[in-house]
């Protein structure tokens, strides 16, 4: 019995858009316990890819090609499926000027600041994680938060101030800076 690649190609055209979705929903953070929700734009990311190289493989094999139209219509599901991937991870906001990160024992926060204004701030949990965008603007040492609370919380402040390689975030009732334990490591 022969390998038929056109059912593959099918699977492949349902496929990626679904999970071109479940990225946007998570992404987007539109449910709570989106640990689901990534398992699945994940597990699905991996079936596109197994699934594109059985396709190109088998079709290679029995000479069975698709139509062209079913073809190209797979390329611009995966060039929009990674446009959007590029697009809500800042790819075409411009180079990026600080990358940092603070790893709590069981939690992180990544913070991206970018050429244009704009930053990326994920915070990660163990179920899930949170992505705020907004902008900043920068006088010597102070990076100045637009949108405040910068996350769900005041737990970083609308101000941080970097000195050296570390960036202080978590603001004291005192009005100090905590540099024991809060602060973003600048890579």
């Amino acid at each position: 019995m022969k390998n038929n690649p056109k059912i593959t190609w099918n699977i492949l055209l349902i496929l990626i858009p679904i999970v071109c979705i479940f990225y946007i929903i998570d992404i987007k953070d539109v449910f709570g316990f989106e640990i689901f929700i990534t398992l699945i734009w994940l597990l699905g990311s991996f079936l596109i890819i197994g699934l594109l190289l059985t396709a190109i493989i088998i079709s290679d094999i029995e000479k069975v090609f698709p139509s062209k139209i079913k073809l190209i219509t797979v390329g611009l599901l995966l060039f929009t499926y990674i446009f959007v991937q590029i697009s809500f991870n800042g790819g075409f906001w411009g180079k990026t000027l600080i990358s940092a990160e603070f790893i709590d024992d069981r939690s992180s926060i990544r913070l991206k600041l970018f050429e244009n204004g704009k930053y990326i701030l994920v915070s990660d949990r163990f179920f899930g994680d949170e992505r705020f965008v907004g902008n900043y603007k920068m006088n010597s040492d102070t990076i100045f938060f637009e949108n405040s609370p910068l996350i769900d919380n005041d737990f970083v402040s609308k101000e941080i101030i970097i000195k050296d390689d570390l960036s202080y975030f978590y603001l004291l009732p005192s009005g100090e800076y905590d540099k024991d334990y809060y602060y973003f490591k600048i890579k």
